[in-house]
């Protein structure tokens, strides 16, 4: 996809304002890029790359078993040093596997990493993000509390996440219908204790006579009758005896009891995990956690968090952002002059198709009417395979992409067009995700390469 204005096409006095136009589109159009881009460094895997600048150094974290670490001067010739996370927290399986995606941003007066981790009681591609803090980007960072940041909530070998994976709308569904289900049951205990307890009245005897106005004489006084069986029987009492009935039978007006209980929300069932975590700082100050949830369909979460960046805000949820039936990941946030713009990478990693994209919305929380472009592709990078996994760096005067893309045959050269990392044939190739930057610039509200950062060959 081209993301640059077109050239308006010359009218008639072309030849006379030739130079004038060229000089025009120089300042207009974003110039074009070098060809055949070389990585800064092919000797090492950094896959999913997150740089960040401190006083002195720039700093680089990738995919690895402790999370690894180089350092640079000018953000193009690193040198690798010890790992940023030698010990694991208690929850992660030692073991399990490489740590993932790592992320890391200096927050208040501290550096913070964000890390997906494998988890005790699940397959090797299952993890949970981790947070972790230390004083210096080059220091060793400590693992914060004994639960995950976030992990689904059907993970029971794991101790409760701040956030399990699940929408804000559908917890506070969860919370009315236990509200509406445990009224319903005290309206029914009610009318049950109701019916169980009737209101009865005293049944008024026979009279034979006047109520009122006699003597006490005649009132006193008695006459017999024969009766059918030849004993005397007071005059106006019953001739036979009341039939013997049964307890009372009260209708059942109350109806069944309201025994079912609502449904307790949980995660998705296709989500396998949650990784590819990223920090975003919006311009008011709030902090928020960027997330992919693994599996298919796959989607980007937004987590707003608390001001040290290490919890869930208070009474916080994520929310999904966008979502697609294949594979979206490793999201990054930028914000410029009140738009927003989401990169992330698309497809599946291990092969040349692997992209990256970019949307734009006004709003933090609304990416409905917000389609993905193309950014970084085999076809708009020369021929680099696989570009993605991307980080963006934003400094006071540029703004600097680090992304990943595979080099072949222990070089600087990209892999060919139908390369596929978990393919026999290709490692015997010694595949590397190396790692290349591109200097970012905004045309028109779009993102676009302004250069390439000159790698070395050697």
């Amino acid at each position: 996809m081209q993301l640059v204005p077109s050239r308006p096409r010359p009218g008639r006095r072309a030849r006379r304002v030739l130079v004038t136009v060229a000089v025009l589109l120089t300042c207009a159009v974003p110039a074009a890029v070098a060809i055949r881009p070389v990585p800064l460094d092919w000797k090492h895997t950094v896959g999913d790359p997150s740089v960040v600048k401190t006083t002195k150094n720039y700093v680089v974290i990738a995919t690895g078993a402790k999370v690894n670490r180089a350092l640079s001067k000018n953000g193009k010739v690193w040198k690798w040093k010890s790992s940023a996370l030698p010990n694991l927290p208690s929850w992660a399986k030692v073991g399990g596997g490489d740590i993932w995606a790592a992320d890391m941003e200096k927050v208040g007066s501290r550096y913070v990493l964000y890390f997906a981790a494998p988890v005790k009681g699940k397959t090797g591609t299952s993890r949970c993000i981790g947070v972790a803090t230390s004083s210096s980007a080059k220091g060793t960072f400590v693992p914060v509390g004994t639960a995950p940041l976030v992990c689904p909530s059907t993970f029971k070998s794991v101790p409760t996440a701040g956030d399990r994976v699940i929408d804000q709308s559908v917890l506070d569904g969860y919370t009315s219908a236990v509200q509406s289900q445990a009224a319903a049951s005290r309206t029914w205990a009610e009318c049950k204790s109701s019916a169980a307890s009737p209101t009865t009245s005293v049944p008024t005897s026979p009279t034979t006579g006047p109520t009122s106005g006699t003597s006490s004489t005649s009132s006193a006084t008695t006459s017999t009758s024969p009766s059918q069986t030849g004993s005397p029987t007071p005059t106006g009492a019953p001739t036979s005896t009341p039939p013997v009935t049964g307890p009372t039978v009260y209708p059942d007006t109350c109806g069944p009891s309201p025994s079912a209980k609502p449904t307790k929300p949980a995660t998705p069932p296709n989500v396998i995990g949650a990784i590819d975590p990223s920090f975003f700082l919006d311009s008011d100050g709030t902090p928020y956690l960027l997330y992919k949830t693994d599996g298919r369909p796959s989607s980007i979460r937004i987590l707003k968090l608390s001001a040290d960046g290490l919890h869930p805000a208070a009474g916080a949820y994520s929310e999904e952002l966008v979502d697609d039936a294949g594979v979206l990941e490793n999201p990054v946030m930028v914000e410029r002059d009140g738009i927003y713009y989401l990169f992330n990478s698309y497809g599946d990693y291990s092969r040349c198709s692997y992209a990256t994209v970019w949307r734009a919305s006004g709003s933090l929380h609304d990416w409905s009417g917000s389609p993905a472009h193309s950014l970084l592709t085999r076809k708009s990078t020369h021929k680099l395979c696989g570009p993605g996994g991307a980080d963006v760096l934003v400094q006071p005067k540029k703004t600097t992409m680090y992304f990943e893309a595979w080099t072949c045959n222990r070089s600087y050269k990209p892999c060919g067009a139908h390369f596929w990392a978990y393919g026999r044939k290709y490692e015997r190739k010694h595949p590397v995700r190396a790692l290349y930057a591109v200097k970012l610039g905004f045309a028109n509200g779009a993102p676009y390469v302004k250069k390439y950062l000159k790698g070395s060959k050697h």
